[in-house]
């Protein structure tokens, strides 16, 4: 009997674990074997794991269209507003730290990755789709939790590859993740967790 693709992915989408287990086994080769030989990758890599799938799943089983179901509308006025006090906020923090002109200049590579890719990918998955999903069959503090343990641990890969201080950014990722899930939660745009996340990202590294 031949299996169709569409029904595979209507039963693959009643489970979120699933596209996510598949998401960090794929992530984390992609980690530790194409991007430290193959660095350019990374933008191209990061949208076919971990956007594609998500797109599919949704256009495949779900009855409504893929940027209102993601949460990617117009922002209101009211959002905008935040934006742009995310933005100040962002550059005035940047500017006060201590270290600020003692790093080094923000690479190319550095702001594309860092700053535009991963707020628009990494938010599309876990709380465009992943916290959505868990809320179906979950309150909305067990769902945010859970998919903030799920963010966190993507970084895993990353963080052994470079030998960072997991038990120190991990809480701190966790974190995180519940910050842009409440976010996401009261403004119902995602394009106002995808600015924060990113405003997040270029304090980080500038």
């Amino acid at each position: 009997m031949s299996v169709n693709l569409n029904a595979a992915l209507r039963a693959s989408k009643l489970n979120p674990y699933l596209y996510y287990l598949g998401l960090f086994a794929i992530w984390t080769i992609a980690e530790f074997i194409l991007i430290p030989t193959y660095p350019t990758l990374n933008p191209v890599l990061k949208v076919l794991v971990w956007v594609l799938p998500v797109l599919l799943l949704i256009s495949s089983g779900e009855n409504e269209k893929l940027a209102p179901y993601l949460g990617l509308t117009r922002p209101s006025s009211s959002n905008l507003m935040w934006i742009a006090g995310f933005v100040l906020v962002t550059l005035v923090a940047i500017g006060l730290r201590p270290d600020y002109q003692e790093k080094p200049s923000i690479t190319f590579d550095g702001f594309v990755n860092a700053v535009l890719l991963a707020g628009i990918t990494e938010e599309t998955v876990f709380r465009g789709y992943l916290l959505k999903k868990l809320q179906e069959s979950k309150p909305f503090w067990k769902a945010n939790l859970i998919q903030s343990l799920l963010f966190a641990a993507i970084h895993l890969p990353i963080w052994l590859r470079t030998d960072a201080p997991i038990p120190i950014v991990a809480p701190y990722v966790l974190m995180l993740g519940v910050v842009f899930g409440m976010v996401y939660r009261h403004s119902r745009n995602l394009w106002i967790v995808v600015v924060l996340h990113s405003l997040h990202n270029l304090w980080v590294i500038a």
